[in-house]
């Protein structure tokens, strides 16, 4: 290197700009690269970029672009090739800048972030964040076009995203942090996120449950207050105030109950009975304040935040949801009387929400109906999510009832709320996926068991559906009828690959256990030795010899064998334990495995459907013959493929 970049890694001279509306843009790091006087200009066309963004897109834009001018300008300071564009910048000389040297440098940023073993700018292996980065550099560029700080280029490169996979499940979150320990088998390890799963989501929504008990405890504080019929009433209150004013003794002195009751009846009584004060507003305004202020009233009115959020993501875990068909839940949700302690919810989806809170209209058909059977009643005294749906119908008449009357179509939503400290329904409800669930999550901070766990609502669905595919044995009919998915691939990509290899370590105990029964034939007492009656060690042996395990017993011979439908040539059947076929075996159990890595991305199905048998079956062998009395020939085979195709001598079978 040609330089020591030791006094590029703490920079000493601060460069920050601002966009208003956006957070603060930093660009102190680039300062030892490019010098102070040189990202002047730059700093220029920034500003004038992205003012024209959201404050969201801008960050999303500028980090990524930022490490790519990092990465580039350490690049033109080894006088790297390719670095033309970086060393024009450094120079000072933008006229130098061509069109051919920035599609050049990003080419390269593009080149190193679809190599997933390349981590000059993202430690992450996820193909979506890495998509994220090249579309933030790329777009970014493409806009400093626009303002002529860069020339017009052209440039492609797209980084696959493979849908569904990367979603962990809840026990993926708390193994990542260290609260779930490794496990000595898979079986082991399927057992404990199993378990792990399970206790999290419970937790999860126990504190939802929670806070929306509280919320619903205080609407109904507030609706005795607001009838009873002892305490003066909106008109009694305001004639008061305006007779004597915010000090009147008649209100309750500032702080006490009499004044907080009376400040949520007249607060009610104006945001949903529509009524107009005579007193000045100003007088009003000061009484709701000296009876505590709206925000603290807020929650005696109904219809809050913070109850419509613990709601909305309740019925999320109850049913396995995506978010939309939650969100897309009429005011009368229940579809038909109670049966066998259940009742069915039904969403029925004719809009699909977009970015900026866009709404487009669907076609109605069969299969934009969503359902879900949720329980009447609670186990160990939990709110059942009938329960639940039906207290919060209960909140939220009130605004109802006014945004009917007002001919407000939000009315005929599940989920409406008071944006603003007045009477008018909105049914937005794009908070819930944001400002509402990171507040949830930071409340959550100190819990000894979801603190600390970043949870999505996409690893809620995938955590239920997980969870429903463990109860049923991996009968994929069942979570895909619970997650109302159309296909079985669909389901199996919220599966992950821990629950895959419940599948595989099953069928491997199957294998193991005929290996054992074959090698039994003709020793005396087997059946006491596994533990097995004579009957069931028989059918054992009889169907380990039909499956080819022949060789595992010494004492078997061909009128051992029960022909069957189905059975295969002796040929096809046995492995002859020679060197060509141990050297067969390890080139299969490398091309399964390189298969498996493939496919449980891409069609996780077809792998278990098709191939997972058959690795069972070879990774069985093998892993026999590395403890029997054929390993030190079996590792002499593995040796001699291992060099083959280190020398292109031989090739791996092509498996698809």
């Amino acid at each position: 290197m040609d330089e020591d970049f030791t006094e590029f890694d703490a920079p000493t001279e601060a460069l920050e700009f601002y966009v208003p509306g956006h957070a603060k843009y930093d660009l102190s790091v680039l300062v030892p690269v490019y010098g102070l006087a040189r990202l002047q200009p730059l700093v220029t066309a920034l500003q004038a970029t992205l003012r024209g963004l959201n404050a969201t897109t801008g960050a999303n834009y500028f980090g990524p672009w930022r490490r790519f001018m990092l990465q580039g300008g350490l690049a033109a300071r080894c006088k790297a090739e390719g670095s033309d564009f970086f060393r024009a910048i450094m120079d000072g000389n933008l006229k130098r800048i061509v069109k051919a040297d920035v599609e050049r440098a990003l080419s390269d940023a593009f080149e190193r972030l679809k190599n997933f073993d390349d981590f000059s700018f993202t430690s992450s292996t996820n193909d979506k964040t890495r998509a994220g980065f090249w579309d933030g550099i790329k777009r970014l560029s493409k806009l400093l076009a626009n303002v002529n700080f860069l020339p017009p280029f052209t440039v492609s490169g797209h980084i696959p995203h493979i849908p569904g996979t990367r979603t962990p499940v809840f026990a993926d979150l708390s193994r990542e942090i260290g609260r779930l320990k490794p496990s000595v088998s898979w079986l082991e390890a399927e057992d404990a996120a199993l378990k792990e799963n399970i206790e999290l989501l419970q937790l999860l929504r126990d504190e939802l449950e929670n806070e929306f008990v509280e919320e619903y405890k205080l609407f109904l504080d507030g609706q005795r207050i607001v009838f009873d019929d002892g305490t003066p009433s909106a008109r009694q209150i305001d004639e008061i105030l305006m007779k004597e004013g915010i000090s009147s003794h008649s209100l309750g002195k500032k702080g006490s109950r009499k004044r907080f009751e009376l400040g949520i009846k007249l607060l009610y009584s104006i945001t949903y009975d529509e009524y107009k004060c005579a007193s000045p507003q100003c007088r009003v305004q000061g009484f709701i304040v000296s009876a505590g202020g709206q925000s603290k009233l807020r929650p005696y009115l109904g219809a809050t935040p913070r109850a419509l959020h613990a709601a909305f993501v309740i019925v999320l875990i109850d049913t396995g949801w995506n978010m939309q068909p939650c969100a897309d839940l009429g005011r009368n949700p229940f579809v038909g009387e109670a049966s066998r302690g259940r009742r069915r919810i039904k969403s029925v989806g004719s809009a699909k929400n977009r970015a900026n809170n866009l709404k487009i209209n669907g076609v109605l058909s069969d299969t934009d109906t969503s359902e879900a059977n949720l329980p009447i009643k609670g186990q160990d005294g939990r709110l059942p999510g009938v329960k639940l749906i039906e207290q919060w119908l209960d909140m939220s008449l009130p605004l109802r009832e006014k945004a009917d009357r007002d001919g407000n179509v939000s009315a005929n939503s599940l989920w409406i709320w008071r944006e603003r400290f007045d009477g008018n329904a909105s049914s937005n409800i794009a908070s819930v996926d944001k400002g509402w669930w990171y507040a949830f999550l930071d409340r959550l901070a100190p819990h000894p068991r979801l603190g600390g766990l970043p949870f999505t609502h996409r690893a809620i669905r995938k955590t239920f559906i997980n969870i429903e595919a463990a109860k049923g044995v991996f009968n994929v009919r069942l979570p895909m009828a619970l997650a109302d998915h159309s296909s079985e691939h669909m389901t199996h990509q919220y599966l992950t690959e821990t629950t895959i290899h419940a599948v595989y370590s099953s069928k491997m105990r199957i294998f193991m256990e005929l290996w054992e029964s074959t090698a039994s034939i003709g020793i005396v007492d087997a059946a006491r030795w596994l533990g097995l009656s004579e009957h069931d060690l028989k059918k054992r042996q009889q169907l380990g010899l039909g499956s080819g395990l022949d060789f595992a017993s010494v004492h078997s011979s061909k009128e051992d064998i029960v022909p069957s439908v189905g059975t295969v040539s002796e040929e096809n059947r046995l492995l002859v334990v020679d060197d060509r076929s141990l050297e067969i075996l390890h080139l299969a159990r490398l091309a399964l495995g390189r298969l498996r890595e493939r496919l449980q991305s891409l069609n996780p199905w077809r792998w278990v459907r098709s191939w997972l048998p058959y690795q069972v079956i070879i990774d069985g062998y093998c892993n026999l013959l590395e403890r029997g009395r054929h390993r030190l020939r079996f590792q002499r085979a593995i040796a001699i493929v291992q060099k083959r195709l280190a020398a292109n001598d031989d090739v791996l079978p092509v498996l698809y």
